[in-house]
């Protein structure tokens, strides 16, 4: 590994010298937030010595400093089930050594549970005794623990059913090591389960608790009101409350079916400060995290193959400064499940690098507050990227909406504010439209779009209603430095109001049936071709050529474009620069 040194081997004056590096580093695990370090000193002449530590073994950040002639060292700020790497130097005045080796270690957790091989009544909850279930562990975990969940989702049968609470504060809840274990709120019926129902040619039942939805596989089984109906519908389900059995039809003998029994939160966090971890969620009805208090943390988390019939989010935040880093929401539906909602109480989400594939609203701000932030997110095939009503206050960076009805919808007016930068909003098909109509962004409340683009919305089947900027009357705006591209309609005004409040210049309008509507572009705008690397459909990029009129076109904006290239920003999301 090649590590940068300074100084390393250089004297200055006659008996002046950097220390020599020090060898034979070693990282012991001591539970789950210590790490011992033990090395030699092979100088006499340091101050210190600097330890330096990373969490991939690639990037180091200096982490503390210990006294001369030490040879020993304690990380006690580690977190559980985490690898970290460290290498040491020696420095003084003259500088520093060159680095030891490097060495690595991974914390422990301080419990632990094993679906398939725990037990809640024989088990400690220790790595060799585990306890079997996460309500045990929770019941268990003092604040601040490390839990440490153990299963495989290889053959889909391995998972956590149930729902569960915490208000223990600080928790950190994560997969062992080398395990993938998923959680849901579903029972799951073998092919065991299953007998032929008496009557029926496709039909197939198993006993089972109150069933509310179900799925075969990852399969969405839809709800029929009858045994009969099950037999004429393949891949359905009817529950019969007076049998207690649940009847199938799916093709066959079924292999594999989740019953899912309750709308509660699967996990509902009450607790201040809990950080969830790499965890996977799916086969629920209701919401997959409940975040109700602050300082929650979910990152790295996969949720997917949630039950298509109820409007409910996979995460539901009611909790301050809230942070979702991370997730992938998949295979939901854009009619009714939705991604993140942020109620009242929520303020100060943040929601960073988060993709959302198929789902209705991928980010639902409800009354949410100020100080919302949305940044590096990509909305795929949904009906909303985000969408914001009553007081709501959000900034949205680096989004990407593909395939989507609406981009952001700022709904309220008068309340609801929302601040745009460097979005893309964008239609890599032929058709498929999945509304009838495509905006966007929607500003009924205040929008301030920046650095914003939206293009080929009339690839859609409903030209006529395709709107790359929509803003309405008697709600300020400010749009600038944005680029409409072959839409319906590029930047249009809206009725619902007498008084056009828009600050509109240094904009882009090309190849839209209609450029402007209901507004007059400002004499700083252009109409020319933007000239993008590429607009092939699926594989646009909307990077500006050598020569595009919109270099250094655009305007400059304080906290937005402060680091632009050249006389003047350029308009659209991306700044060029010449190789």
């Amino acid at each position: 590994m090649s590590l940068a040194t300074t100084g390393a081997g250089r004297s200055k004056g006659q008996n002046a010298v950097v220390p020599v590096a020090p060898t034979l580093l070693t990282a012991t695990t001591n539970g789950s937030t210590r790490i011992d370090l033990a090395w030699t000193d092979n100088s006499d002449n340091e101050t210190g010595f600097r330890i330096y530590r990373s969490i991939d073994g690639v990037t180091f950040t200096e982490l503390d400093t210990a006294a001369a002639d030490a040879t020993a060292y304690s990380d006690t700020s580690c977190a559980g089930l985490t690898q970290y790497w460290y290498y040491v130097v020696a420095y003084n005045a003259v500088g520093e050594s060159d680095p030891s080796n490097t060495d690595d270690a991974t914390t422990t957790a301080d419990i632990y549970i094993d679906y398939k091989n725990g037990n809640d009544t024989t088990g400690d909850g220790s790595s060799g005794t585990p306890y079997k279930t996460l309500t045990k562990a929770l019941i268990e975990a003092s604040n601040d623990d490390c839990i440490g969940v153990r299963g495989d989702d290889s053959d889909q049968t391995t998972y956590y059913y149930g729902t569960y609470s915490t208000s223990k504060t600080g928790l950190l809840i994560k997969p062992d090591t080398g395990h993938t274990p998923v959680l849901s709120s579903a029972q799951v019926y073998l092919a065991v389960s299953w007998s032929k129902t008496i009557g029926q040619t496709n039909v197939w039942e198993a006993a089972t608790v109150a069933t509310l939805g179900a799925f075969e596989g990852t399969t969405v089984l839809a709800k029929q009101t009858s045994v009969a109906d099950v037999d004429s519908n393949e891949n359905s389900w009817y529950y019969n409350a007076g049998t207690t059995y649940v009847h199938v039809s799916g093709g066959g003998q079924p292999s594999m079916v989740h019953c899912l029994y309750t709308a509660t939160a699967m996990l509902a966090l009450s607790g201040a400060n809990i950080t969830l971890y790499g965890l996977t969620s799916w086969w629920t009805r209701g919401t997959s995290f409940l975040a109700a208090a602050s300082g929650i943390s979910i990152k790295q988390c996969t949720i997917e193959h949630r039950d298509n019939s109820v409007a409910l989010p996979a995460i539901l935040v009611s909790g301050a400064g809230v942070s979702v880093d991370g997730c992938t929401f998949a295979n939901m539906n854009a009619s009714y499940s939705d991604g993140i909602q942020v109620n009242s109480g929520g303020t100060g989400t943040s929601i960073v690098n988060c993709a959302f594939d198929t789902v209705r609203y991928c980010v639902y701000l409800n009354d949410a507050g100020s100080g919302q932030v949305i940044e590096d997110c990509t909305f795929d095939n949904a009906s909303h990227g985000i969408y914001a009503q009553l007081t709501s206050i959000y900034t949205a960076r680096r989004c990407t909406a593909t395939n989507t009805r609406f981009f952001s919808v700022c709904h309220t007016a008068g309340s609801t504010e929302a601040t745009l930068h460097h979005c893309i909003y964008n239609w890599d098909e032929d058709g498929g439209s999945p509304g009838d109509y495509h905006i966007g962004y929607v500003g009924h409340g205040s929008c301030n779009l920046y650095h914003c683009i939206a293009a080929n919305l009339n690839r859609c089947t409903t030209i006529w209603y395709s709107k790359g900027f929509s803003l309405y009357k008697d709600v300020a705006h400010v749009m600038r430095n944005c680029i409409a591209y072959n839409c319906g309609s590029g930047f249009v005004m809206n009725a619902f109001g007498d008084t056009v409040m828009l600050t509109e210049d240094h904009n882009c309008a090309y190849d839209n049936v209609d450029d402007w509507d209901g507004i007059t572009p400002d004499g700083t705008s252009i109409t020319d071709d933007p000239d993008f690397v590429s607009n092939v459909a699926g594989s646009e990029d909307f990077h500006l050529q050598a020569g595009s009129p919109c270099i250094n076109a655009g305007v400059a904006i304080a906290g937005i474009n402060d680091d632009y290239v050249g006389d003047a920003p350029d308009i659209g999301r991306y700044e060029y620069a010449a190789s």
